[in-house]
Order: C-alpha cells, then structure tokens, then sequence
C-alpha cells in the first residue's frame, strides 16, 4: 500500500517475531524494527531480517525506552517521504486487510490524526465483529495509523515518559491540538496485553496484568503526570484513568504475587512524579 511504513519497537524479541512481521509485511511498504535490546538478536532473527528487503532494522544498543524509539521511525518514514506509520508492538499480530481498513478511514480527513485498530487478547476476548467506526480519546500504541505530519505538527512522542501512558499522553495531545482520533471495529489487532490471565475469585473473573515492579513504577508516575497535564481539558479522561488505577491496585492486591514490592514501587513512582524524575528508572 502507497504511503505506508511499519514500526515494530523491539525488546529481546523471541522467534514469535517472524510471525508477527510476516502478518502485516505484505500490507505495507516497508518495516522499520527499532531494537531497544541491550542483548545481540537471535541467530535464526537475524537471518530473516537480512532476508527481507522490506526491513530496516536499527539497532540503538541500549534501551531509550518506546517514546524515543518510535521518534526515532517517524524521523525514518517522514525521511523516506512515508506520510503514514503504522505502530506495532513486538507481540502484536495483524488481522488480514487490517491496514487496508484503517487507511481507507484516516484518508478520508486530514483532520484524523490516528485509527486504531479493535484490540483483542486471545485469552481474555471473544471477536465481536461491528462495522462502527467511533471517535476515541487514546488507545494503547500498538495497531495505530498515525498521520505522519500531524504527529510532527505536535513534536512527536514525549520521551522522559520513557515507557507507559506514552500512548496516552500523545493521544490526548493531538485531541488537544484539534486533530481526530478513530477506532475501527472491523479492524483487528490480535495483542497479548503483558502476562495477564484470568483468575476466578468467588465467581468473578479477574484479569490481572501481572507487570514487573518496575512497570508499576512507570504506570504510576507516567498516569499522574498525564492526569494532572490534562485534568482541565480532558476531565473525563482523568476520572476513568483513577478508575483503572484503582481497578490495578485491587488486582495487584487480590491475585498477584510480589504484592508488597509492587506498592512500594508506585508510592516510589509517585515521589519520583512529584520530584519531577523522569527518563528512565533509576533505583536512587
């Protein structure tokens, strides 16, 4: 498809990888894999990647977390005279037609910053096929369309965020500077969310995301600094984002392990935040 680049953002990718490039790599022009791995990529990776013409892989040599290295591929695509991006994570696989569907929605206004596709995590969703498409305030980075020169036009991702809410804050930044944002529920993105299952408790069913401590850390700081930047333009967001904080602290609380450290680590993320330490984590 004319006009469209690709961006997987790595972390030691596993051999799922292929798979996943390979769901979407007829869909798009080219891929760009911008590695934040400090560790060398797997032989049978490797092999793949210099396979494919499609592929520019980059490798930074250090992790510059996702904010920065989806900067990085906008500079790539808008470089390569791309005027859409197409943003995936390293375990996100795309449905059939998938970028063919979101183009046909975002060319249709310049005013549409964004389109998202319909997430779904095979062990918690069931496919719920409608042919809405319906205005958002944000969605997770992965199977988003980004207008090119709307996302420039805002200055790109903010990347003291380093890692979590990133998405969040550039969603609702481009609402704030006037531009739409569309998820297309015919369109499907097949995307595990971290290491989340479902735990039944007394009949209820819980999904508990089963983050590392130190994600908690960034979830933590990242949501109150997005909070307090929007709370007067986008109240609504913010209420809902309390909600899903408290939902978080009941399911770390309720089904996770590593409870305690976990707490620690968002009161910790919450010092950092009111400090004004950002970047990535340090433990001092």
């Amino acid at each position: 498809m004319n006009n469209i680049a690709a961006v997987f953002v790595l972390y030691n990718p596993d051999e799922n990888l292929i798979e996943n490039i390979n769901s979407v790599i007829s869909q798009v022009d080219k891929i760009y894999l911008i590695d934040n791995s400090e560790n060398e990529l797997r032989i049978s990776l490797k092999e793949y990647i210099e396979s494919e013409k499609k592929i520019l892989y980059k490798q930074l040599n250090k992790n510059l977390g996702i904010a920065e290295a989806l900067n990085i591929a906008l500079k790539h695509a808008e470089d390569d005279n791309f005027q859409f991006l197409l943003t995936l994570d390293q375990d996100s696989k795309t449905s059939e037609n998938m970028v063919a569907q979101l183009y046909e929605v975002i060319s249709k206004d310049d005013k549409i910053a964004l389109v998202t596709a319909k997430h779904y995590d095979p062990s918690q969703h069931k496919i719920d096929i409608n042919q809405s498409v319906v205005e958002i305030f944000y969605t997770m980075t992965s199977g988003n369309l980004i207008r090119i020169s709307a996302a420039r036009s805002v200055g790109g991702f903010d990347s003291k965020l380093f890692i979590d809410h990133v998405d969040h804050e550039f969603c609702l930044r481009l609402k704030a500077n006037g531009f739409q944002l569309k998820r297309v529920n015919y369109s499907i993105l097949f995307h595990k969310l971290g290491k989340s299952k479902t735990i039944r408790i007394l009949g209820i069913n819980f999904y508990p995301s089963f983050h590392n401590p130190i994600r908690i850390y960034y979830r933590t700081r990242n949501r109150l600094y997005v909070d307090n930047k929007y709370k007067k333009i986008f109240p609504d967001y913010v209420k809902e984002d309390l909600r899903h904080f408290l939902r978080e602290l009941f399911d770390i609380m309720v089904c996770e392990n590593q409870r305690f450290k976990k707490v620690f680590m968002m009161i910790k993320g919450y010092l950092h935040y009111k400090k004004k330490i950002f970047g990535p984590y340090k433990s001092k």
